[in-house]
């Protein structure tokens, strides 16, 4: 896990204030540096941990509602017609700061950022996944 002193976010929050667009005792929201679209921001939990699925509840509910009450505004702020809510959670999901944030990446009609490859699942191997993942909920 990254340390509090090199965590990127975390010294952005002790140290470079001027870069935070919102705050309150759980979450801080930030411009990320990596602008997927125009307007991409961070909501970044206070609490230093790596995952989101490791947070505490009223962190992990609190991020997803400043999300909600931020998103708007920012895609008004830069015209965008809609928005992808993304939480990476680990090295496969291309995370790159180890620190639990929820994306909000304004999306435009002409922004030509890949879609999904989403094809249809077969019946059968949505039963037997659903039997499968049953067991572990």
């Amino acid at each position: 896990m990254l340390k509090v002193a090199e965590c990127p976010f975390c010294l952005i929050r002790e140290g470079e204030r001027e870069k935070i667009l919102f705050e309150d005792d759980k979450v801080f929201v930030i411009l990320s540096k990596k602008q997927i679209t125009r307007g991409h921001a961070l909501v970044i939990s206070k609490q230093h941990v790596d995952s989101y699925f490791d947070l505490s509840e009223d962190v992990a509910l609190r991020m997803v509602a400043v999300a909600r009450e931020i998103g708007p505004k920012i895609l008004a702020g830069v015209g965008a017609p809609g928005c992808l809510l993304s939480v990476n959670v680990g090295e496969a999901a291309r995370r790159s700061v180890p620190h639990a944030h929820v994306h909000i990446i304004p999306r435009f009609f002409d922004d030509g950022l890949a879609e999904w490859d989403r094809p249809d699942a077969a019946p059968e191997e949505l039963a037997s996944l659903y039997a499968h993942l049953r067991k572990y909920l």
